[in-house]
């Protein structure tokens, strides 16, 4: 993981007072959200957690492109689905990030921490992580859509140019840069498996 783009999320967390930060974009455009990096003093977040449009508290805010900001006495985590236990959650916002089609979550174990300020707050933290997390990865492919009919009746597939233009960016990125850097191979391997909506992709 990129070391700015992790320094970013530990100052939002620092700044916040929180106890989770997370963020969470899709491989695809549209799909399911993956926990991309985190910073969080439980020990039980789950990694491989997906979270689909409209499913929980992250998924209404994700559906719906607007901020959430729930400050309650009670609050269960599981509510949130990235705890694998029960954190006695107190306090949660999320908001959205259009450049990455992705969300940014805070969360306190402390009652009605978060303010409009801090909603504020968050948003300038997300802003300044999309264009950072933009650069890195670029914004997800959107899925591919059938254009017509060929004489067999078979649909067409052909993806937009501009996103072939993205991914040639992208690979010229990783291949310009090392592993620590947020290039390298690996990086590049991954800009191709989410570009053709593949569910991994290896080099031989």
């Amino acid at each position: 993981m990129d070391a700015g783009l992790q320094d970013l999320i530990d100052l939002c967390l620092n700044n916040l007072e929180g106890f989770s930060v997370v963020l969470f974009a899709p491989d695809m455009k549209g799909g399911p959200l993956n926990l991309k990096v985190y910073r969080s003093l439980s020990k039980y977040i789950d990694p491989e957690i997906e979270i689909n449009p409209g499913q929980g508290l992250i998924g209404w805010a994700y559906k719906n492109k607007k901020p959430v900001n729930v400050d309650q006495v009670s609050f269960e985590s599981d509510r949130l689905l990235f705890y694998t236990r029960d954190e006695e959650i107190k306090s949660f916002m999320a908001v959205p990030l259009p450049a990455i089609d992705g969300i940014l979550v805070v969360d306190s174990k402390q009652r009605y921490v978060f303010t409009d300020k801090s909603t504020k707050l968050l948003l300038q933290f997300g802003q300044s992580i999309s264009r950072l997390a933009h650069r890195l990865f670029g914004q997800p492919p959107a899925p591919r859509k059938t254009t017509g009919e060929g004489k067999d009746g078979s649909g067409a597939s052909e993806p937009p140019e501009n996103e072939i233009c993205a991914l040639w960016q992208g690979l010229e990125f990783c291949l310009s840069r090392s592993d620590h850097e947020g290039g390298g191979l690996s990086a590049a391997l991954e800009l191709i498996r989410r570009f053709s909506g593949l569910s991994w992709a290896f080099l031989t």
